[in-house]
């Protein structure tokens, strides 16, 4: 539980499960029903051991899951998917330099996944990236406080900008967060 209307939901990335950023997947945890399948966007990078689902509490199930959540640590889930495919190709051959990402609330799913990724390629040397501005419009604050690729950004950020200013001094990319 991350905070009073958002839980994690993790499970180890086997090899056989490739997605890309921005991707969903149809969610069903049998404790709550055998029977209903629920859309959720992937938030972890497509590069990352473990796959991660950040998911608000909205609805029954859902509040059943955050419920469950509360007394379990594990539970036994079933996927099908990855669906989806962004409208912009950010992972192809083409690398933009100049990333602007925009999400409001829970919307920041696939948006965490996309910026993960990115970072992730800045970070090996596999992308230029001059400029990433990402806007999120979230009410919780104790959801902003504790957004883990967040965190994850901001000392890949500060890492980056110090190892260019000492080793080549590039000019470090703008990063808003």
């Amino acid at each position: 539980i991350i905070s009073d209307t958002v839980v994690q939901v993790s499970f180890p990335k086997t090899a056989s499960f490739a997605y890309n950023p921005g991707q969903y997947i149809y969610l069903a945890i049998p404790e709550i029903s055998w029977l209903q399948w629920h859309p959720f966007s992937l938030s972890s990078s497509p590069e990352s051991t473990t796959v991660t689902l950040h998911i608000r509490k909205a609805g029954n199930w859902t509040a059943a899951l955050f419920d469950l959540a509360k007394n379990k640590r594990e539970v036994s889930v079933l996927l099908e998917g990855p669906y989806g495919s962004l409208a912009v190709d950010i992972v192809g051959d083409r690398k933009y330099k100049n990333i602007m990402l925009v999400s409001g609330g829970i919307g920041i799913t696939p948006m965490q996944s996309i910026c993960d990724q990115l970072l992730l390629e800045k970070s090996r040397n596999e992308r230029e990236l001059h400029h990433l501005k990402f806007i999120w419009i979230e009410r919780d604050p104790v959801l902003i406080g504790e957004a883990e690729f967040i965190q994850r950004a901001r000392r890949n950020i500060h890492s980056n900008d110090t190892k260019e200013h000492k080793n080549n001094g590039k000019v470090p990319p703008s990063v808003d967060l």
